[in-house]
């Protein structure tokens, strides 16, 4: 783990903080009582560290946490396995954190822009709220992903993908399928950057979607998406194609 921890770990701390402080606990007091370090317990509020359930678990009972807290704090703990966060949940919550979206589709819709009737029907991760207008969203979409959608039975996703590129904060770029090819377009990928955390990517792959905040791979999902821009149509022309596929 980075010296800055992850996000989900940060995002755990910030809650164990919270219940901490609803306690009317020092954090100096609970070090003690756990006989552990002040240094320790500094680390885990922090999410330099990631704790043990066994840790957590005893904090939880240590600031009388009610079953609500208590889910909530289990939810956010599992979050930062070391097997990576359960897909849909912990997604969500980073779309709704992100203060950019670069979002890159291919084959099937990206999940930020699909119907929920959409993901049902292919089988597919539910769609997370769309961020605000506090967030900035640029999705590249392959054009094979709009011609594997039946023009009458699929409309409502087609007029949706329109409908968000319409949103002042979103960018929208369909990339032709004469663009060519490059490896990292093999899979969807969505590059989540923060105010106060680095950036991440999440790959969003099947079965299992895998996220990761390591720089090297980070950089090499901005340099595809910024290849994919480059090739994509412009966002007007983008939106004429889809036009186009709606009856």
């Amino acid at each position: 783990m980075s010296n800055t921890g992850t996000l989900h770990t940060r995002r755990l701390g910030r809650e164990l903080i919270r219940l901490r402080e609803a306690a009317e606990l020092e954090v100096t007091a609970v070090a003690l009582d756990m006989r552990r370090s002040v240094t320790e317990l500094v680390a885990v509020e922090s999410g330099h560290r990631r704790a043990g359930w066994s840790t957590v678990a005893w904090l939880l009972a240590r600031y009388a946490a009610d079953d609500v807290d208590r889910a909530a704090v289990r939810e956010l703990w599992q979050e930062t396995t070391e097997a990576g966060p359960p897909a849909d949940r912990a997604f969500s919550r980073a779309v709704a954190e992100a203060a950019t979206l670069s979002v890159f589709g291919q084959v099937v819709i990206p999940r930020v822009l699909r119907t929920p009737g959409y993901a049902e029907a292919a089988d597919l991760p539910a769609p997370p709220p769309l961020p605000t207008g506090s967030s900035t969203v640029h999705a590249v979409v392959d054009e094979s992903a709009l011609l594997r959608l039946d023009p009458e039975a699929d409309a409502h996703q087609l007029r949706h993908v329109l409908e968000v590129a319409e949103q002042p904060h979103v960018t929208l770029q369909v990339l032709p399928l004469r663009a060519g090819a490059h490896r990292h377009w093999l899979t969807p990928f969505t590059v989540l950057t923060f105010t106060d955390h680095p950036a991440a990517v999440h790959h969003d792959s099947d079965p299992r979607p895998r996220w990761s905040e390591d720089a090297d791979q980070v950089d090499a999902a901005v340099e595809a998406f910024s290849r994919a821009t480059r090739r994509a149509l412009a966002p007007a022309d983008s939106a004429e194609l889809i036009r186009r596929l709606v009856r």
